[in-house]
């Protein structure tokens, strides 16, 4: 199936609101190289009836779309937002702006959480038991 063909179909099952417009609105921005500034998408939902506030509520109704699993892509800079082509401009971005970022907090998480073994060992030892607990596992030490 073709990403545009994909898409629509998409569109056509949404609700009017929000979500369908800058979905509408992307789907004539696939490929990076027809991405969208963030102050052109508003000014294309404005012109198709949703009128946003302020810049958070495009980020937050881009955030609910790919949270229901829309490859909505973006890239800092001159770009702006586009919807994934193919399989290289989504990888490439969810390399860029997730992975790199759970990486990173995980080894920040798992830094912080070897000093807080060492500064309060039995409160530790107690919440890794109460969590092993919680998940019907035995503790491990």
């Amino acid at each position: 199936m073709k990403a545009r063909d994909y898409y629509d179909q998409l569109i056509t099952s949404m609700p009017f609101g929000a979500e369908r417009i800058v979905l509408r609105v992307l789907s004539f921005r696939v490929g990076l190289k027809h991405a969208i500034q963030k102050a052109d998408l508003i000014i294309e939902c404005a012109k198709a009836g949703i009128v946003f506030k302020d810049e958070r509520q495009v980020r937050k109704t881009i955030v609910d779309l790919r949270k229901r699993g829309i490859p909505i892509c973006s890239s800092s800079g001159e770009s702006g937002y586009y919807l994934a082509a193919n399989l290289a401009e989504y990888r490439e971005f969810v390399g860029r702006e997730y992975i790199k970022k759970i990486t990173d907090m995980r080894e920040t998480v798992k830094a912080m959480n070897d000093s807080i073994r060492i500064m309060f060992p039995g409160e530790y030892a107690q919440y890794q038991a109460d969590k092993a607990d919680a998940a019907g596992q035995p503790q491990l030490l």
